[in-house]
């Protein structure tokens, strides 16, 4: 990848952290859906953006499955990303489906082994 590109994804997610902080999940997806087009292979991007969609949609069943595609992508990319498991656990758990989540969970606890966070979600 073109060193030009890796700094413009770079600046992009540096966006989306203070957008994240901020509360501002559209205006994060925006930025995401550019850095993907640039670089999309960045598993950063994809979780991002599943991310964003998954706050923009906390409440609706129907939207929030529109996170996945992004968290399974993010997770295809970079396989021991312990956020991406965290984040699709999240999702499984806000859409009924526990089995799914308590698998996610204990992905998260196999590769971050410190994780209370997921020792006391799970």
């Amino acid at each position: 990848m073109p060193e030009d590109i890796s700094k413009l994804v770079t600046e992009y997610l540096k966006q989306v952290r203070r957008l994240f902080k901020a509360g501002d999940f559209k205006s994060a997806k925006q930025f995401l859906d550019n850095a993907i087009a640039a670089n999309p292979k960045d598993f950063r991007s994809y979780f991002f953006r599943g991310m964003a969609v998954y706050f923009l949609s906390r409440g609706n069943d129907r939207k929030i499955d529109k996170a996945l595609p992004d968290l399974n992508k993010a997770i295809e990319l970079a396989p021991d990303f312990a956020d991406a498991y965290f984040g699709r656990a999240a999702l499984y758990q806000d859409t009924d489906k526990p089995d799914e989540a308590l698998s996610d969970y204990n992905k998260v606890i196999t590769l971050k082994p410190n994780s209370a966070f997921a020792f006391t979600t799970k």
